[in-house]
């Protein structure tokens, strides 16, 4: 005789066999979470989620040691690669990442350790087409100075797009050398003294020719008129010597010149640079953590589906991101009232990306009790932590 709950599985479909899963470890039951699904899982709200924890972050006393720059936000994008269960639309094929399967990748846009915005794009797409539009339908009171991406952050207009709207660009080349002798001519006089010059001058009166159309593109950008992916395609339909091609491409070479050789003369511009990446990549890590619970795979029979399982699996990791910033602002205010100098250090230096503490595969209580759990509680083991201001 067959059990109820295999019978029960048998009639789940693919699209919900993650409710099914979550069922069977937590006290909700697969037509109430198959409700929840129905009525309140959207994109919208989903969005609307992140932005509350990611902003209720921003309030913890922790948040301002996050800064990598004092007198500017740092943030970074890059992609990362998931496989797909079912071939949709955006999904592709892709040898290095998936084998035989198709994929796509998921690209986010974080700061002060935080993922605040992300998008699904083709695994056959190209990442520096989307880190604008990231950085413009950002709804959270988090609002980047800088933005640092890897080499596929860049493209013939980048630098040009996010200083129009007083962004600097700031990404990392995978071969620095080979870009910068691209750009520059480098020699040595007789006293052994490098000098620097551009291969070839910037025209700054082509630019200024098409400033007036720039200006407008810009606003058609800044109304949602048009996208920056939109815009790339259609730039990249002309020809060559299109004068408008021209002048942005001049507009960002300019850039880009001044970028590289404050990167070259900055160390302290270098190194922040590639802190931004690492903490990006410290969040990918979190978020392969996460994905491993679902078979590392995204699943949906649509792309608006898998962008749903992604802004999921971004909420789980803000909250898990947010729940251990809130240990380290305890923490920072116990010290702090204890004037221990050492330990207040040693957290202002802590990552909230971790996640060795949270059991991901648990059992997962719903019920509303009414009460939160009590943080003080959980802490009371740690060594050398005392309430605020407790005697």
């Amino acid at each position: 005789m067959l059990d109820i709950h295999t019978v029960e599985k048998q009639h789940v479909d693919a699209t919900n066999q993650g409710i099914y899963s979550i069922a069977q470890i937590s006290d909700r039951t697969y037509e109430q979470l198959r409700t929840i699904q129905a009525n309140y899982f959207r994109l919208e709200t989903l969005n609307a989620s992140n932005d509350r924890i990611n902003n209720a972050t921003t309030r913890l006393s922790i948040f301002k040691h996050y800064n990598i720059q004092e007198d500017s936000l740092h943030a970074s994008a890059d992609g990362q690669k998931f496989e797909a269960k079912r071939e949709t639309f955006r999904t592709r094929y892709s040898s290095k990442y998936f084998g035989t399967s198709k994929g796509v990748s998921a690209v986010s846009l974080n700061a002060n350790h935080m993922a605040i915005n992300a998008r699904v794009i083709g695994a056959n797409e190209h990442e520096s087409h989307y880190i604008f539009d990231l950085l413009m339908n950002n709804s959270t009171e988090i609002v980047p100075d800088m933005l640092s991406t890897d080499t596929h952050g860049v493209n013939h207009v980048n630098f040009a797009l996010l200083d129009l709207f007083g962004y600097r660009f700031a990404p990392r080349y995978a071969q620095v050398g080979r870009v910068i002798n691209e750009l520059f001519n480098i020699t040595e006089d007789k006293s052994q003294q490098v000098n620097i010059s551009l291969r070839k001058p910037i025209n700054t009166q082509r630019i200024m020719a098409h400033w007036d159309t720039i200006q407008r593109i810009a606003v058609s950008l800044a109304q949602r008129k048009t996208s920056q992916a939109r815009l790339v395609r259609k730039l990249s339909g002309y020809k060559h010597n299109h004068p408008l091609l021209e002048a942005l491409s001049e507009y960002n070479r300019l850039l880009k010149a001044q970028y590289l050789l404050n990167y070259i003369d900055d160390a302290s511009l270098r190194n922040h640079v590639q802190r931004a990446l690492n903490r990006g990549e410290a969040y990918h890590q979190l978020r392969r953590a996460i994905s491993h619970v679902n078979g590392d795979r995204f699943r949906g029979n649509s792309d608006e589906e898998i962008q749903i399982w992604n802004e999921s699996a971004r909420l789980v990791a803000n909250a898990i991101i947010y729940f251990n910033s809130k240990v380290l602002s305890n923490l920072l205010d116990s010290f702090e009232d204890q004037g221990n100098a050492r330990s207040l250090e040693a957290v202002k230096r802590a990552s909230p990306v971790a996640w060795e503490n949270i059991n991901l595969r648990g059992r997962y209580t719903f019920a509303p009790t009414g009460e939160l759990p009590k943080l003080e509680e959980l802490m009371a083991s740690i060594d050398g932590y005392r309430p605020k201001n407790e005697k």
